[in-house]
């Protein structure tokens, strides 16, 4: 009696290891697609901040443009 009493016990002890290594890995891939997300919205937002100040350098340089050739002309 005492002898199926380990076994059982080693039975629910190897099913509950079992569980706890699929929930970890289950946890790990969710975390690794979580970082990758995250990787490309950064990856995108900084494309974007890039392009914002782009192309206000564009827009300072053409109004510093336009002010020298006024200046020039007065």
């Amino acid at each position: 009696m005492a002898d199926d009493r380990v076994a059982k016990m080693g039975s629910l002890q190897s099913a509950l290891n079992d569980t706890v290594t699929a929930a970890c890995a289950e946890a790990k891939a969710a975390i690794a697609s979580a970082k990758a997300a995250a990787a490309d919205a950064i990856t995108e937002k900084r494309k974007d901040v890039m392009y914002k100040i782009k192309d206000l350098k564009i827009e300072i340089g053409t109004s510093f443009d336009k002010h020298k050739k006024a200046d020039k002309k007065a």
